[in-house]
């Protein structure tokens, strides 16, 4: 951020770090809604193939949306303060 400040020629990419983060955000959640879904009750560890709804959720809303939410505010907020 502080090159792109530096270089008037640059200023065409200012703004697109939050696009990135949020890009890499929605393929990790499409990721994670294309996985199969398995019931740890019914499956064997032998043909454990996938991942729980509760860890699905976890990752999805936990790490997926503090990580576009929480990358994006401080990236903002450091271009700020800067």
């Amino acid at each position: 951020t502080r090159k792109i400040q530096e270089r008037p020629s640059l200023s065409y990419f200012a703004g697109w770090h939050t696009a990135g983060i949020n890009i890499v955000g929605s393929f990790v959640l499409g990721t994670l809604a294309g996985m199969p879904t398995v019931d740890p009750a019914a499956a064997s560890l032998d043909q454990h193939r996938g991942i729980t709804a509760r860890s699905r959720l976890c990752m999805g809303v936990g790490f997926c949306g503090s990580f576009t939410t929480f990358s994006t505010f401080s990236v903002d907020v450091v271009t700020m303060l800067g």
